[in-house]
């Protein structure tokens, strides 16, 4: 009786020393988490860098859209564009040129407007926009906004 109390006793020592995972076990889950993260990171970081680039045009579109209501006021005060926004042939300076705009978004860095003096409505702009450390070439036509990420020396062309 005593030997079969002592047989069972080490049966059930081994049963719970064999419960949990053995090294490989767990070396094997680590490396199939490791893949899984190498594979999804870059997709992960796409969208990151989509979801600037629309913002940055977001934001060039609502600086637009400030410069254009902006004008409208002027023009429907009967007032020359020019002494609020000071015009040269045609295109505003950012920094200079937009001291009573209000924008929605962010304000760009640098960059110039193109204004039909005659409609008062924007025909191009290229608008430089630094969002988390990064500046963003905004280029619009007259209908949409399109963002490039500038990189070192690059400059944003003139609209």
């Amino acid at each position: 009786m005593i030997y079969l109390n002592c047989r069972k006793i080490e049966e059930e020592i081994k049963m719970k020393s064999n419960k949990g995972f053995t090294l490989i076990e767990l070396l094997a889950v680590i490396v199939i988490l490791a893949i899984i993260a190498l594979i999804a990171t870059p997709t992960i970081l796409g969208v990151i860098e989509t979801a600037r680039k629309g913002s940055a045009e977001s934001s060039a579109l609502g600086y637009i859209d400030a410069v254009e209501k902006q004008i409208a006021i002027d023009m429907l005060e009967q007032e020359a564009a020019g002494k609020v926004l000071a015009k040269t042939s045609g295109s505003l300076t950012v920094g200079t040129d937009d001291k009573k705009l209000t924008v929605k978004g962010t304000k760009p860095t640098s960059g110039t407007v193109t204004v039909d003096e005659n409609k008062g409505t924007i025909t191009g702009a290229n608008l430089v926009i630094n969002l988390s450390g990064k500046n963003y070439c905004v280029t619009y036509n007259g209908t949409k906004a399109t963002a490039v990420v500038m990189s070192g020396d690059d400059t944003c062309p003139k609209a």
